[in-house]
């Protein structure tokens, strides 16, 4: 049986190249890319006993269909970065989330968590986890 845990959410350093893109291919303006990645944030979790169905893109918070999206994997302590989705098993698991808000649960089929305060990402996550739009 999948289970989540939480180990924090993180404010996202979008790049200056990035925010250009975002403005002239996504939003048409500076103004707007800032608001698109206003609520941006990196969710980190750890999933124990994953089995084969587990999907990441069932992850959203309440109230949006933002779900999901860049994930990374890592084994269960963080350490290593993986290649793939392990299919079984325990790891840990990055992903961005738009639109996110601390005060509500980010729900999935495997049990929903309750988000903690959103800290500066971490730098063993920096040069991992870098944000590009999904436009």
């Amino acid at each position: 049986m999948n289970s989540l845990s939480l180990i924090g959410t993180y404010r996202v350093d979008v790049s200056e190249g990035e925010m250009r893109f975002i403005a002239e291919h996504v939003c048409g303006s500076m103004e707007s890319a800032f608001q698109e990645v206003a609520g941006l944030t990196l969710v980190e979790i750890v999933v124990r006993n994953a089995s084969p169905d587990f999907d990441i893109g069932l992850l959203h918070q309440e109230d949006t269909d933002q779900v999901a999206w860049d994930e990374h994997y890592f084994s269960v302590d963080g350490t290593e970065l993986l290649n793939q989705q392990p299919r079984t098993g325990d790891f840990r698991v990055c992903f961005f989330l738009h639109l996110f808000q601390v005060t509500k649960k980010i729900c999935s089929p495997y049990g929903d968590l309750k988000p903690s305060e959103i800290n500066e990402m971490p730098d063993r996550l920096r040069s991992i986890c870098i944000y590009e739009h999904p436009g």
